[in-house]
């Protein structure tokens, strides 16, 4: 008689319900508590070989210290569960190379019923090698609706990516796709490649991509030009381009992009230690006037020296988000953010009447009492104001101003109901 669910986070339990396990058609098991090696690993793929009857599979073994073999061993062990529609599979920081990955993609081909799938083989060994298993393990990707891949900090290169982009031109169901190439050797040919395969999945809704720390701008070819066949439907767009050598070029095809994305509600954008000049980020910010549905927007911008007109260009985008409820921006290490520079903040953020929750991180910055005074005085007409936090460690804003501050707070407490101050230095 099948059973519907069953989780395991031990590895004794396991052992003690082998012969249960094959009845069932949902199975969890998280073992990243214990680090079973691959002794753990190759009993497990024999528990796993006869469970046939599985539809949903949660896997997590990071932090297991596998190798490649008993990797192997996992993927064959899959083959069998055909009925397969859900299959979380988390390899995190294991030891294993292109055989093992490649077994386990071979498997995963094979699941001709998949919906849900999520891989991560985040910091192993794996390389070039494993671009056409991959492809091959999308082959079937017709059905898919939820995809998560990460290979961040493995040996991938274009061609890895690539081949992504290619088998991503297969999966046309997709709502949400969540994709992790950061700290890899991928460059513009790659990304390019890749954007050709997501501008297939015109019913995307929600878009996770880490490309940082990479180089994967070229002033020769915007894949942020591809891209914009699949904005129409995206309302939560995640993009994390840090020390991605996105250049102000970049910059200004990403504003263009990002201009067409009107459904937006959710936008969380990583843009910190690039070259980016004043018409770069100013393509950015006024972007943000089209996307009149935005509630939630979470910008990081470190130690991007944004001067005064970029603060322009960022108060008057923000200005038009009539429906902001939740912001955050990280200006840490923008030693240009002056007196001036607040002031234009605060008079865009003045007109975000529907504002509930703001975090400031202004850390290192060239700001004093009388900037931040500023900014504070326009969201006194943020009435719905509920929570501000205050993140100034490391800026000339002395003892006697930070009581100034509290005291100009203090009097907003109609508005203000949570208020968080740091200033001491590490």
């Amino acid at each position: 008689m099948l059973k519907q669910k069953k989780y395991f986070n031990k590895m004794e339990d396991l052992i003690l319900s082998s012969q249960q396990i094959k009845m069932y058609t949902n199975l969890y098991i998280d073992l990243k508590k214990f680090r079973i090696g691959d002794e753990g690993a190759n009993y497990l793929s024999t528990i796993l070989t006869d469970c046939v009857h599985l539809s949903t599979l949660v896997l997590l073994l990071d932090n297991q210290n596998i190798s490649s073999q008993a990797a192997s061993k996992i993927g064959f062990a899959l083959k069998n569960s055909k009925n397969l529609s859900t299959l979380f599979l988390n390899f995190m920081n294991n030891k294993i190379c292109s055989n093992g990955c490649s077994d386990i993609l071979s498997s995963v081909s094979k699941f001709v019923n998949l919906s849900h799938l999520t891989l991560n083989f985040e910091n192993n060994k794996i390389n070039d090698e494993d671009a056409s298993n991959l492809e091959l393990s999308l082959d079937n990707g017709s059905k898919l609706e939820y995809l998560s891949l990460n290979f961040s900090n493995n040996e991938i290169s274009d061609q890895f990516i690539s081949k992504i982009g290619q088998a991503l031109q297969k999966c046309q169901s997709l709502s949400y796709l969540s994709l992790d190439f950061s700290k890899s050797k991928i460059g513009n040919i790659g990304v390019y490649n890749l954007s050709l395969g997501i501008e297939s999945c015109i019913q995307l809704s929600t878009l996770n991509l880490n490309l940082d720390n990479t180089n994967v701008y070229s002033q020769n070819a915007s894949w942020f030009d591809v891209f914009s066949a699949c904005c129409n439907n995206l309302t939560i767009l995640n993009l994390n381009l840090s020390k991605s050598n996105i250049g102000s070029q970049g910059a200004q095809d990403l504003g263009k992009f990002l201009a067409k994305c009107s459904k937006l509600s959710n936008l969380h954008l990583k843009l910190g230690h690039n070259q980016i000049d004043a018409f770069g980020f100013s393509s950015i910010f006024m972007s943000l006037s089209n996307c009149s549905q935005l509630s939630t927007l979470y910008l990081n911008l470190q130690n991007s020296s944004l001067k005064d007109e970029s603060f322009q260009a960022l108060g008057s985008g923000l200005g038009n988000c009539k429906n902001l409820q939740f912001l955050t921006l990280n200006l840490e290490f923008n030693y240009y953010f002056s007196q001036s520079s607040a002031y234009q903040l605060g008079s865009g953020l003045a007109y975000c009447s529907n504002l509930q929750h703001f975090i400031l991180l202004l850390q290192r910055n060239d700001v004093r009492f009388q900037g931040v005074s500023k900014l504070i005085s326009a969201l006194a007409h943020c009435r719905k104001l509920y929570v501000f936090e205050l993140w100034s460690r490391e800026c000339e804003i002395y003892e006697k101003g930070k009581k100034k501050l509290l005291k100009q707070l203090h009097k907003m407490k109609n508005l203000v109901k949570q208020f968080v101050l740091v200033y001491e230095s590490f």
